[in-house]
């Protein structure tokens, strides 16, 4: 959680952050799980998209001097939330048996990356920052 009081340096920093790309292709497919309580939309693996991830949390631990963060042991996972908080635990059988079996597939060209904030229900979008050269 990042407190509220430094948010106008994490922007800055992630304003100043610059990628070699442009834009990225996200390619969509199929639909997946988290345990017994998420399901989602998964992202196909993407090189771009992960250097992309490395590079920026790169650039804001060296720029606002976050060495000593611990590192998230879930790893890198881009997705799309399809349900979580709003599906009941006794519910996700019934909506798991029904999504495993559909088959989704879809791709966008993405341009810039967002800083999410939480409203106590849910994450929105805070700010948008472009990719850019």
């Amino acid at each position: 959680m990042w407190k509220e009081n430094k948010e106008d340096k994490l922007i800055e920093q992630l304003a100043a952050f610059t990628f070699e790309e442009k834009n990225i292709e996200i390619s969509l497919n199929k639909f997946s799980r988290f345990g017994e309580r998420v399901i989602f939309i998964d992202v196909e693996k993407n090189e771009t998209l992960n250097k992309l991830q490395k590079q920026l949390v790169r650039h804001v631990k060296q720029m606002l001097n976050l060495f000593n963060q611990d590192e998230d042991l879930r790893g890198f996972h881009p997705h799309i939330t399809v349900a979580f908080r709003d599906l009941k635990k006794e519910l996700f059988a019934k909506a798991w048996q029904i999504y495993k079996e559909k088959d989704f597939k879809a791709a966008f060209n993405c341009e810039s990356f967002a800083l999410l904030k939480h409203d106590g229900k849910r994450w929105n979008v805070y700010k948008k920052f472009p990719l850019h050269v």
